[in-house]
């Protein structure tokens, strides 16, 4: 990270498998500058600090253990999944 900045270079893809393929992103519009807003950057930087390596290509959010976060860990950080505890109504078929 550089002043707010954040540059994507890598992109992980999970095969039907299960497998990650780790490589370059499918499209030069892929590999670009991502702007963190201001009021996460302490924050940010806290989780840098405490959690990764100081390597300019470690992982920035990893599993328990410190590795590559795989589906099942993934899957916990979703929020294109319907939510768990969506309220029913009694007359709900």
């Amino acid at each position: 990270m550089w002043a707010g900045l954040v540059r994507i270079e890598t992109a992980v893809v999970e095969l039907k498998n299960g497998s990650l393929v780790t490589g370059p992103p499918k499209s030069l519009a892929g590999v670009r500058w991502v702007s963190i807003p201001a009021f996460l950057l302490a924050d940010i930087t806290e989780h840098l600090e405490q959690f990764t390596d100081i390597a300019d290509d470690c992982l920035v959010f990893t599993g328990p253990k410190g590795a590559q976060l795989d589906g099942p860990h993934l899957d916990t950080c979703r929020t294109d999944l319907p939510a768990p505890h969506v309220a029913t109504r009694p007359d709900d078929r």
